[in-house]
């Protein structure tokens, strides 16, 4: 076992001293650094965080009520008192949208079922209703 030579990467007698030794790398931390804030701040900071979705809208209606939208305006229609009955009375409610704020209340009594309304202006609205022979009666 003496014959044998481990080679250790020692530099031999003769040579230059930077000759045999590998070159020492770049100092890459200085550069890592800024880098690294740059990266933060461009990526981090460029668009301020969204603003949260408006809140749903609650709509005060029962499951008997009608819903009828007329350009701007979204209206409610009651069921009707008496139920059952041929004429029934009811009550309309018009609401301003997007802002669902409450913009007129009506009381109509009309032989049959509402089928279309619309505001003609000055707190008049106009209903067509549909009778049990499906003929049509303004009211």
């Amino acid at each position: 076992m003496r014959d044998r030579v481990i080679d250790l990467g020692e530099v031999p007698a003769g040579a230059p001293d930077e000759a045999g030794l590998p070159r020492a790398p770049l100092p890459y931390r200085w550069i890592l650094g800024p880098l690294a804030v740059i990266l933060l701040v461009a990526l981090g900071g460029a668009v301020p965080p969204a603003a949260p979705p408006p809140p749903p809208q609650v709509i005060p209606l029962t499951l008997r009520d009608a819903i009828r939208v007329d350009g701007d305006r979204l209206y409610l229609i009651g069921p009707g008192e008496p139920i059952g009955s041929a004429v029934r009375t009811h009550t309309i409610r018009a609401f301003a949208l997007p802002g669902m704020t409450l913009s007129g209340t009506w009381t109509a009594t009309i032989a049959g079922d509402i089928s279309f309304l619309t505001d003609a202006g000055d707190g008049i609205l106009l209903i067509a209703s549909t009778t049990q022979g499906g003929a049509g009666r303004a009211g």
